[in-house]
């Protein structure tokens, strides 16, 4: 997506662009839980199915309006990096799901995943000392501003995704919630986060994007700090509608686009 929007468009209307796919990821955060609460609910979860291969053909009909940029790098491919990266991830995601069920072999299979990982390291910087394709340019990480960037949406997945999972799952299965009464439950945390990133993403000119990223990552971590010792003691889904408030507020900042707060930089060529 951040590819075909770099390639696609210049200048304002880049940003524009940035800031309308902020926007449809904001409103999906707010309308997702009571959407899909209802469908589970009153429908069927197999109608959810159907519904993404509505979106899917939607998006597929108007693909002839996306423009070709034309590409000057190596055509091959990096099979042997590929294969790395595979082990190395699966071993990891594998080893922790071992873990949680309880089964054998949690230490190998961590073990392979991070020994695939380092081999993928050396391999990538090895073919890219050879100048071969790689399956990713290490280069990128030698960007600070990559380097920041990639690393305050993992901490904003962390936050917000395992909250949007480990928070349905407790509502679910400690407080036997349906799905539209979790969906009822988490909508604080989602509508809050809709409006902020709305409101801070249009009053957000003139405004260094790192200080209302770090203001959102503070008032997140605050939320996240009131609401651990609260939900195990929550006897009903209104104990932790304050803190899911002030997590989505937090959230809304931090979920902001920096391309939407901030021009593109030029990354000197790595992510060709």
């Amino acid at each position: 997506m951040q590819s075909l929007i770099h390639g696609n468009f210049e200048g304002s209307a880049q940003r524009k662009v940035y800031a309308l796919v902020g926007a449809a990821a904001a409103i999906a955060a707010a309308v997702g839980p009571l959407l899909g609460g209802f469908i589970t609910t009153y429908l069927s979860w197999r109608v959810g199915f159907l519904l993404e291969v509505a979106v899917i053909g939607i998006v597929l009909s108007g693909i002839r309006l996306v423009r070709d940029v034309p590409y000057t790098g190596a055509r091959g491919v990096d099979p042997v990096g590929g294969i790395l990266s595979v082990v190395g991830m699966g071993g990891i995601v594998l080893g922790i799901l071992v873990w949680q069920e309880g089964g054998e072999s949690v230490g190998a299979l961590l073990a392979v995943g991070a020994v695939a990982l380092a081999g993928l390291i050396g391999w990538l910087v090895r073919r890219k000392r050879q100048h071969k394709p790689t399956l990713l340019d290490p280069a990128l990480f030698r960007s600070k501003v990559f380097r920041l960037g990639i690393s305050g949406e993992m901490l904003q997945q962390i936050a917000l995704g395992g909250a949007m999972i480990a928070l349905p799952m407790y509502l679910q299965i400690v407080l036997e919630y349906n799905a539209m009464q979790t969906g009822l439950t988490v909508a604080p945390l989602s509508l809050s986060m809709f409006g902020i990133a709305l409101l801070a993403g249009k009053n957000a000119a003139g405004r260094r994007p790192s200080s209302i990223v770090r203001w959102g990552f503070t008032l997140l971590t605050a939320g996240l700090v009131v609401l651990i010792p609260l939900v195990p003691r929550a006897d009903s889904g209104w104990s932790p509608v304050v803190p899911f408030d002030h997590r989505g507020i937090g959230a809304g900042p931090v979920g902001i686009p920096a391309q939407q707060l901030h021009p593109v930089p030029d990354l000197g060529g790595a992510g060709q």
